[in-house]
């Protein structure tokens, strides 16, 4: 079978045109594939955005997620507890009010003696011994990690004998305050928290004549609440194994500043102590909720329309019970927190206080 040859043109300028349209077919189908690729590029850095974004969306969802499980965790244990000291009050009340059937109890034998009379033999109770864990200096529930009115009684009775000068007593709130410096600040029970902040040594003890205290060792008072920083501060410097959650020491051993200011501002931002402990528990998640986010409270307060005070005057939350982020928002804002308060104090220390191992209890009390 033989091949025939290909047609040739039978002039130049047939092969001039016959170029020219090859030519003219290279440069469109090289400018369909530049738009078709350039179509497709963008389409793909589209789709990795969508991608991106529904990450984000993820993880905020699953955050939210484990903060409401978080919130019934916390609830329920708070149930648990209520019920536990609601059993244990009612057993104490109806026991005998009796001091000598309430701390021991009376067995009676029968020995052969003459007068046919029964000898009584009186022995301790276990269950009622003044050196339980949990009974400490005359203090019940001293252990605890949970505030009782029979605790508060009994310290607040202890510390006014003690300003009135009893010896005894003021033994006995020093070595109270001497151990709760000494327990580390995770471990510290609710009464001890308690004589750290309420106790305030008498005017007689910081005159000169007093003997009993160490001369090498500053006197120093316990800040209250509303104190300034540099006050928590000097304190802090002195009993540096009390530090509060998520604030660090230097290179010194001292609390680092903007940790402990940070720290400052939401400890007077939080509901007050005398509050159910379940709202101060919930102001303290949904704070660490918002500022897990950077840039959160800007958006809410900008979406929302609050406006931020023009003077900062830190004050307890006393908003509703069940706390939202944005209840926690608009009381900071009428606090006059700011945004640049929020960027360079509060948000970089709630990385430090979210760090360490989490608790209902240091929740609370943190």
């Amino acid at each position: 079978m033989t091949r025939e040859p290909a047609s040739i043109p039978s002039s130049p300028w047939k092969i001039a045109d016959s170029m020219n349209a090859t030519n003219h077919l290279d440069d469109s189908t090289l400018q369909t594939k530049h738009e078709f690729y350039y179509s497709a590029g963008i389409q793909e850095g589209l789709r990795r955005r969508e991608d991106e974004l529904a990450l984000v969306r993820s993880q905020r969802d699953t955050t939210a997620l484990e903060a409401v499980n978080m919130r019934a965790k916390i609830r329920e244990l708070e149930q648990k507890l209520e019920h536990y000291e609601t059993s244990q009050k009612h057993a104490v009340s109806t026991s005998p009010s009796d001091a000598s059937f309430t701390h021991s109890f009376v067995r009676i034998s029968t020995s052969p003696t003459t007068s046919n009379e029964h000898s009584l033999s009186v022995s301790p109770s276990p269950h009622h011994s003044p050196t339980s864990t949990n009974y400490r200096h005359g203090i019940p529930s001293y252990r605890s990690a949970f505030p009782t009115r029979e605790a508060e009684i009994a310290l607040r009775g202890l510390m006014e004998k003690a300003k009135a000068m009893d010896s005894r007593a003021l033994t006995r709130i020093k070595s109270l305050c001497k151990e709760a410096h000494a327990t580390p600040r995770d471990e510290k029970s609710w009464a001890q928290k308690f004589v750290l902040s309420e106790w305030r040594n008498p005017p007689e003890l910081a005159t000169p004549s007093n003997l009993n205290r160490d001369p090498t060792r500053p006197l120093l008072p316990n800040p209250r609440m509303g104190d300034s920083f540099e006050s928590w501060y000097e304190y802090y410097c002195i009993h540096n194994s009390s530090l509060p959650r998520g604030v660090r020491k230097d290179t010194f051993g001292r609390p680092w500043k903007p940790d402990l200011r940070a720290s400052r501002i939401a400890a007077q931002l939080r509901p007050a102590q005398g509050c159910q402990p379940a709202t101060r528990t919930e102001f303290t998640v949904s704070l660490m909720e918002l500022l897990d986010t950077p840039g959160e409270y800007q958006r809410i307060v900008i979406g929302r329309g609050f406006s931020i005070a023009s003077e900062v005057t830190l004050s307890p939350y006393e908003g509703p019970a069940s706390v939202t982020v944005e209840d926690v928002v608009r009381h900071m804002a009428g606090c006059g927190i700011t945004f640049q308060m929020i960027r360079d104090d509060l948000e970089p220390w709630s990385h430090q206080y979210k760090s360490v191992a989490l608790s209902p209890a240091s929740v609370r009390n943190a």
